[in-house]
């Protein structure tokens, strides 16, 4: 569940807002993006829910589409991924936690030029590299240790989000009248509520990552769904909250006018310190997404690696840490569940495979 909620919450709900007024110019129509987005994401999950179920297999997706469509498929996906879309997601959401810092005057060095010539390199650029590096690292000791980090630090980004809720509706600065706003030159009419629910499902998005991990789960049959749908509707609640506080702070016109509009809330109810620990709230957000965003993408090049559509090495786990490595194997039979591996089809030797 953590994995879900960790994953899912970055920094598009504080974020969005702001396109999404831009699209559709009134409280209602947000609110009704935000549903609609929701519950697709909803549909989705619960078919991941059942299909998890059924392949409880380290690989998610990829595992799904093999079983679908056969092996060019599955490589296929297996490959855009491993290539593509995983290192994109991972650059895109450390750069996002180097800007977020770069708000603190602590880290302005972030902006500067780290190395001149042709092709400039920013610290900022460095940053994330090393970012990367190091949740990797924490993730190459095993899914018990990123999975500890990831319920500790996904538990501390609720709370410290329903801190800057209770902020804003308990400051008298704000108003219920807010929400009866409306921006004069919104998008408007389907084409606006398009963009709006456009930005709903970025926000959403994430949810599909734990079916990669599901090789590692304890009683997926149990496990899967109620982390699935469960998980959904803690985020949803969560970014109903979240919104609605921003619009109790800000009429439609300054939210749409804002490219940060959480922060610019708890500028208005607490000053510069407030935006500070919204800032804070976003940067440790990122950071969790990205413990989640990591410990989902090395399992489906091992999964492919598994059914022989990838290199042999990568199909091994760490005689100590128990992880996906690229290393010799030591351990005798995984610790991950693939569907592939004749370990996985008795259920004594199942439970023998789980840690």
């Amino acid at each position: 569940m953590a994995i879900v909620v960790g994953t899912i919450i970055g920094s598009g709900i504080f974020l969005v807002p702001t396109e999404m007024m831009q699209a559709v110019g009134s409280s209602g129509l947000v609110y009704l993006a935000w549903i609609v987005g929701g519950l697709l994401s909803l549909f989705g999950a619960m078919t991941y829910a059942e299909l998890g179920s059924m392949m409880p297999y380290a690989g998610g997706e990829y595992v799904y589409l093999r079983g679908a469509y056969g092996d060019r498929t599955g490589f296929l996906y297996m490959w855009t991924w491993f290539a593509v879309a995983k290192p994109a997601s991972i650059a895109s959401v450390t750069s996002g936690l180097a800007r977020t810092l770069g708000i603190f005057a602590a880290f302005h060095w972030l902006d500067t030029q780290a190395i001149g010539g042709p092709l400039p390199v920013m610290w900022s650029q460095i940053f994330a590299i090393t970012i990367t590096w190091l949740i990797t690292g924490l993730n190459y000791l095993g899914i018990k240790k990123a999975g500890d980090f990831q319920v500790v630090f996904t538990a501390l980004k609720a709370v410290l989000i329903l801190v800057v809720v209770g902020f804003c509706f308990s400051s008298a600065l704000g108003s219920w009248g807010n929400f009866s706003t409306h921006l004069t030159h919104a998008t408007g009419g389907i084409n606006g509520f398009m963009i709006a629910l456009i930005a709903t499902l970025w926000a959403y998005d994430g949810w599909n990552d734990l079916t990669m991990v599901a090789g590692e789960v304890r009683q997926p049959e149990r496990n899967l769904p109620f982390a699935l749908i469960d998980g959904l509707f803690v985020v949803g609640a969560l970014f109903m909250a979240t919104n609605a506080a921003i619009q109790y702070i800000l009429p439609a016109a300054e939210i749409a006018a804002s490219p940060r509009p959480a922060v610019t809330a708890l500028s208005v109810v607490a000053g510069s310190a407030g935006a500070a620990f919204v800032a804070a709230c976003m940067a440790l957000s990122i950071f969790v997404t990205l413990n989640g965003t990591v410990m989902s993408g090395a399992r489906i090049p091992f999964a492919a690696a598994r059914d022989r559509l990838f290199f042999p090495s990568f199909a091994t786990i760490h005689p100590r840490f128990k992880s996906p490595v690229c290393l010799a194997c030591h351990s005798g039979h995984p610790l991950v569940r693939s569907a592939s591996c004749p370990w996985t089809f008795s259920a004594t030797l199942r439970a023998r495979c789980l840690f």
